[in-house]
This record gives structure tokens, sequence and C-alpha cells, in this order.
């Protein structure tokens, strides 16, 4: 009954010489708020403006850029002498009895050096001119799995024994399959 009345009243208006715009007279739900979802517009090789424009340069960060290759080469050298102590102290000693605090450094460096890792994929395989919001929102879903890291290796190393001890019950441990 509405839509035939909608459709009688644009119809009348029309034949007065009205000009309009057809108007759907069903639009319940609005969904402008997934706009921000959706992939930007990009011009052909995206390429913004002529070959005479001015290249844009992207302010300088700390935290990313060309600074985060230094950051990560760091992060990678310090993993080795944190992974060869707890090696060395089980081979060489026979005992695997490292300082806690040596323990917490080893497990941070650990996620910080995936932590960047995956911060390169998102980077490569997820660009932010080409992905806009989901960039964004994979790098702070990594950032907030990095918090949960760091929450689970502060209760693994003040509740049970840290990672080396760890590490050693898994190897230690017998599977189901073996006998006693």
């Amino acid at each position: 009954m509405f839509s035939s009345l909608v459709k009688t009243n644009l119809k009348n208006i029309a034949k007065n010489g009205h000009n309009f715009r057809t108007i759907n007279a069903y639009r319940p739900l609005s969904f402008k708020f997934l706009n921000k979802f959706k992939l930007p517009e990009q011009n052909p090789g995206c390429v913004d403006g002529t070959i005479n424009d001015k290249l844009k340069t992207q302010d300088v960060s700390y935290f990313e850029g060309g600074f985060h290759w230094s950051y990560e080469k760091i992060i990678s050298v310090a993993l080795i002498p944190s992974t060869l102590i707890p090696l060395y102290s089980y081979f060489a000693l026979e005992n695997l009895n490292i300082n806690p605090i040596m323990d917490a450094a080893l497990s941070t460096l650990i996620l910080v050096h995936a932590t960047y890792g995956f911060k390169s994929c998102i980077i490569d395989y997820i660009p932010k001119r080409k992905f806009g919001y989901w960039h964004i929102l994979c790098k702070r879903l990594l950032q907030l799995g990095g918090v949960l890291s760091l929450y689970g290796i502060f209760i693994m190393e003040t509740e049970n024994s840290g990672l080396t001890n760890l590490i050693k019950k898994l190897w230690r441990a017998k599977s189901s399959d073996e006998e006693d």
C-alpha cells in the first residue's frame, strides 16, 4: 500500500513537470559506516600526479622506515649469545640453571625478533596504499599479540621456571606411545 502511494505521488509530480531523481522509499539500514573497510581508490599504476610533479617524501620515523633495519640487525646479533649461553651451560656445565633475568631477556629477544619479522610481512604484503584500513588493523593486531605475549613471558618467568627449563622439559618428555 505504501509503495503504491509513493509511486502514485511520484507520477503526479512527474506529470507536473518537476525534475527529480527517483527516490528509494525503502532504505531501512545505512551501511555508510562500512566505507572505511573498502579498499581505497588508486590511480592506474599507483602514480599520483604527473611526471613533472615533485616527489612526495615521507616523514622521518625512528621506529619505522630505514631505522627498523638497524634495530632488526641489533636484535639478531643479540640473539646469538643469548641462545649460546643456555646451550653452553647445558652441554659444558651439565646443568641448565641460568639467571632468570637472562632467561627473560632471551624470551623477550625472541618475541621482538618474531614481531619485526611479522611486521615486515605486513608491510610487504598488505601495503597501506593498497589496503588502507586493513594494513592498520593488522599492525594493531600484531601489537596486541606482542603485549599478550609479554604478559605470557612474565607469567612463564614468575610462576614457572622460564623458557629454557620449559624447553628442557619438553625435550625430555616421554610420548604416550613409549613404554616406561
